[in-house]
């Protein structure tokens, strides 16, 4: 699951236990310190809910009023230090360099509930499923959660990819927590660091497989975004030592290519018979679309679809497929499990089981919304909203998939399998180093 720090009833916050100094130069786009973005060691009295890559603030008391802003580069939790890299648009309203006094609080950054102006951070829970779940001691959490790293690398991700989300002046102000002046376009609020993609609604599924799986949880979430119908964020969970009383630890593996993950929400499950996974996900047939909605007096004939900027490859959830991989990292295609032309119409967010030969799949749907004049929720169902549930079985499923050609290893293949080279992130620099996965 995903948790917002921000929006904790005491949100996370520390001290510094020494004066920082955080350098400015001009206080304009394009200076030094905006180029060079400083990186900053705050030795602070606790690390206590401090998640790298995540935005904190120092509040500053009036005259100065406003806050400074920091991205969390790494917490070294035995030293309680906090690296920190200042964020660019503080050049906007404070124009030289701050001495913060010993004692300044640091707090989590942003108090706005605007997707793309808060922080997803990914998390799980784990619990013996013998124990009463209704005990809040029953259950696990990791040492930490994990901080998306896109937040981190917003404006390069935009001129990369072409992946962005929002970062217009609603979502700005919900930031910085007044009205912010002097932001020219979005490319310039994307190159200030404004407009991080989020990632959410993780999938968790055991790496069991027998050909290589390391018995680990892998999460692989959603990434909304325009472009890149097939992007998803992988984060693992190791929960191996919990029963005996061990650590409970996650991880930030990669960003990867997961058909439909930028359009809806899959259904994983491993088959043992096969020794393969299997993945009921949407497919966008044409990212490149420039979606508008025709004229409201054209909507009784066309209704309105539900279009999201900086989300659009869920608009096209009207086609679900069935794929399958090795290791669930490659996916391959087996089959459409059910599809409509009208966009109008959808079936997602599905949820499968295996049935002895066959895959029955529930899913949502929207069926024939607009077929009823009578009705006030007509324009209500679309291409997001559901009025419908639709019930699939795929009949002798396992033929569908080449697992020969799948599970293939030979004399030239490796065990175990590689999830590295990893950067570790818990530390500071200097204490970072590769790990792979095993």
């Amino acid at each position: 699951f995903e948790m917002i720090p921000s929006m904790a009833e005491t949100p996370a916050r520390t001290e510094l236990r020494e004066e920082l100094l955080v350098p400015l130069t001009n206080g304009t786009r394009g200076s030094e310190t905006w180029m060079h973005r400083p990186l900053l060691r705050a030795r602070v009295e606790s690390t206590l809910g401090m998640i790298a890559h995540t935005l904190v603030r120092a509040p500053r008391p009036e005259p100065d009023a406003r806050p400074l802003f920091f991205r969390v580069m790494a917490v070294d939790h035995e030293s309680r230090e906090l690296l920190l890299r200042l964020e660019r648009f503080n050049h906007y309203f404070t124009h030289e360099s701050v001495l913060l006094a010993a004692g300044q609080s640091i707090q989590v950054g942003s108090g706005g509930n605007v997707y793309g102006g808060v922080d997803w951070v990914a998390c799980a829970m784990n619990a013996d499923e013998h124990a009463d779940l209704t005990l809040p001691g029953s259950w696990a959490l990791p040492e930490a959660p994990v901080g998306n790293p896109a937040a981190v690398h917003s404006d390069a991700l935009r001129e990369l990819f072409g992946v962005a989300f929002r970062a217009d002046g609603a979502v700005r102000n919900s930031i910085v927590g007044f009205q912010l002046k002097g932001v020219a376009s979005e490319a310039e609020a994307w190159e200030a660091g404004f407009g991080s993609i989020y990632w959410m609604e993780g999938v968790v599924t055991r790496v069991r497989d027998r050909h290589g799986g390391n018995g680990k949880l892998l999460s692989i979430m959603r990434v909304n975004n325009d472009w890149m119908c097939d992007l998803a964020a992988l984060v693992e969970y190791d929960d191996e030592g919990v029963a005996l009383g061990g650590a409970f630890t996650a991880r930030f593996l990669r960003y990867a290519t997961v058909p439909g993950l930028g359009v809806g929400h899959p259904a994983i499950v491993y088959d043992e018979a096969s020794d393969l996974y299997w993945m009921a996900s949407n497919v966008n047939r044409d990212a490149a679309r420039r979606w508008r909605n025709p004229p409201a007096e054209e909507q009784a004939l066309h209704p309105a679809l539900h279009i999201t900027p900086f989300s659009k490859c869920e608009v096209d959830r009207s086609t679900l497929a069935l794929f399958y991989s090795p290791n669930l990292f490659n996916w391959q295609p087996a089959g459409v499990v059910d599809y409509h032309q009208a966009l109008h119409r959808h079936f997602t967010y599905p949820h499968m089981i295996v049935d002895g030969e066959d895959l029955l799949i529930v899913s949502r749907a929207s069926f024939a919304p607009w077929a009823r004049d009578d009705s006030e929720l007509n324009a209500f169902y679309n291409n997001h909203n559901s009025n419908s549930i639709s019930f699939h079985r795929v009949r002798n499923f396992r033929r569908l998939a080449n697992a020969a050609w799948a599970l293939e290893q030979g004399v030239y293949s490796q065990h175990p399998r590689a999830n590295g080279p990893v950067i570790e992130v818990s530390g500071m620099p200097g204490a970072a180093k590769d790990s792979a996965s095993s």
